[in-house]
């Protein structure tokens, strides 16, 4: 396993018209999604980061486009893109 970072007790809107995800642990590894789940239900793997979202909402998506018109972002990572940073302001 490489980097990773848990962003920790966040809230998750697919987009896809289910419910938000409340509470959630996101792991991501190698700047790729490896899993979401019910906060503390997952181990931190040994030396990840941990990133306090609690209260915030992640959207899932692509990060990286998120100001643009393309639809698909083929290669771009989540942390690589400083979304993991960008995710910690609160919304209102």
């Amino acid at each position: 396993m490489g980097e990773s970072t848990m962003l920790a007790g966040c809230h998750v809107f697919g987009g896809s018209g289910a419910e938000v995800r409340r509470d959630q642990d996101i792991l991501v590894t190698d700047g790729r999604i490896a899993g979401i789940g019910p906060s503390g239900s997952a181990a931190v793997p040994d030396g990840a980061a941990v990133v306090d979202l609690a209260g915030s909402y992640v959207m899932a998506g692509c990060s990286t486009c998120t100001h643009t018109s393309r639809s698909r972002c083929p290669g771009r990572s989540v942390t690589g893109s400083g979304l993991w940073r960008r995710m910690s302001s609160r919304s209102t």
